[in-house]
Order: C-alpha cells, then sequence, then structure tokens
C-alpha cells in the first residue's frame, strides 16, 4: 500500500495525517494505535510540536509508560534527546518521580546518566532534590553516575538532599564510597550547612556521624553550620561514638 502512494499525489497528506494521528495517541497513551503507526519508517520520530516537545519527551512528561516503551523500541530513538525547552528524558523522569520509566530508560546502552538539561541539573540531582529515593537508588546503582556532579552553580545532589531536608536521599547518597560530604558549590553551601540551616537535626546528625565531615565550612558570606543552627534553634552539638568524641563547632 505504501509503495502505491508513494507514487500517488496524496502521499505527502497520507504521510501527515499518520504523524497528526500518532502525536494524538502518544499523548492520549494510546498503545495499540502508537505500535501500529511506529512499524512505518516515515513517522519523524524527533519531530517537535507547538510545544517543543519531541514524541518522548511528552511521553515520559505524561508519565505514559506504555508509550515511551514503544518509543525505546524503535532502532533510530535518541534517548538523550534534549527537547526545545531543555528537557531531557531521563531527567524529566526522575524530576517527575516516574519510576517505571527512568527503570526503561537505564536500560538503553546509550543513555548518559550524567547528562545536564537546559536547567544544568542531572537526573541524580533533580531526583535527589524531589526526594524520590527509589529512582534515587536506580542512579546510584550505575556504575557511571557521578554522584557528586554539580550544577551550573556546583550544588552537588547531596547538598540538594540535605536542602530539601530528604532524609532518605541523604543516607542513600553518603553510602556511596566516592561521595563528597564536604562538597560545595558557588556560594559555599556545604551539605552539613545546608541541613542546619533547614533545621533538620536527623540530617544534621547523618552527617556528623562521618569521621571525613569539615566541622565549620564558611559559605561566601562567611556564615558556619552552627552559625545557622543558632538562628533557627536546630541542635548541631551532635555526640557520636568517635573515639575523638564530641564534635565541636564554632561560630
Amino acid at each position: 500500500m505504501e509503495d502505491e502512494l508513494s507514487n500517488s499525489e496524496g502521499y505527502y497528506n497520507y504521510v501527515e495525517r499518520q504523524q497528526m494521528l500518532f502525536w494524538k495517541a502518544v499523548e492520549a497513551g494510546q498503545e495499540d494505535t502508537a505500535r501500529s503507526l511506529l512499524r512505518h519508517d516515515f513517522i519523524r520520530i524527533h519531530e517537535r510540536n507547538y510545544e517543543d516537545r519531541t514524541f518522548l519527551s511528552l511521553a515520559v512528561g505524561l508519565g505514559h509508560t506504555n508509550i515511551v516503551e514503544c518509543l525505546l523500541d524503535r532502532h533510530d530513538i535518541d534517548v538523550n534527546l534534549q527537547d526545545g525547552n531543555g528537557n531531557l528524558p531521563l531527567n524529566e523522569a526522575a524530576g517527575n518521580g516516574h519510576e517505571a520509566i527512568s527503570s526503561l530508560l537505564l536500560e538503553k546502552d546509550d543513555i548518559d546518566v550524567n547528562l545536564k538539561d537546559g536547567d544544568n541539573r542531572t537526573p541524580l540531582i533533580k531526583a535527589a532534590s524531589n526526594g524520590h529515593g527509589a529512582i534515587v537508588s536506580q542512579l546510584l546503582e550505575r556504575n557511571d553516575i557521578d554522584a557528586n556532579l554539580g550544577d551550573d552553580e556546583g550544588d552537588t545532589p547531596l547538598v540538594e538532599a540535605a536542602w530539601n531536608r530528604h532524609e532518605t536521599v541523604v543516607s542513600l547518597l553518603l553510602g556511596k564510597t566516592d561521595i563528597q560530604p564536604n562538597a560545595r558549590g558557588e556560594s559555599g553551601i556545604t551539605p552539613l550547612y545546608a541541613a542546619a540551616v533547614k533545621g533538620h537535626e536527623i540530617i544534621v546528625g547523618l552527617l556528623l556521624d562521618r569521621d571525613d565531615i569539615e566541622l565549620n565550612p564558611k559559605t561566601s558570606s562567611g556564615e558556619t553550620p552552627l552559625f545557622a543552627a543558632a538562628n533557627n534553634g536546630t541542635r548541631i552539638g551532635y555526640q557520636t561514638a568517635a573515639p575523638q568524641g564530641p564534635h565541636r563547632l564554632k561560630c
């Protein structure tokens, strides 16, 4: 049928109609229609819609796991393609907590787990900042993950997790042997300072339990974790079982 249509004047219109039907199927989550249309090579798999979304970007954003699976079956799909809004499939799935979609994307051999989106944030930063522990776990299982890679301001996943009071995520990140608990961005905010200023005593305790934690790092404005804690009443003089005894922090 396609051979006949290709020699007719109506071929272009036919292709455009199928392309529009595919957009509608992706948006509505209609798996059977999507799979049927994807059999045609003329479907332009990386086309953008009026919102600058690609098919994969749209399916991920809407949480349509079945459509994402259909799209990933295409041999020519680019799983690392950024849409016109700066969204990347894995980054968006991680940020929105779409665990099943993240899992599907992570199965692709060519997925880049450290790629930054238009906001210069990695999948791990987005998952950590939003408290999506299951996705953080998925990402940390990867041998190629950079758990210390920061955003454009240098803030790392651990800083984001501490700042947003995500205790479980902080614990997961601290379990990485190569984690840098004292990493700081342009503002000089460390995970310990972030936890102190946000008043999360449990996260403060998790950080102070580490032998390699810096106790009195200063931000770019000269503030220390103890200074931040004193301002909001956080108990930061945390007693540990370490040989050196209680941690001592200075204003």
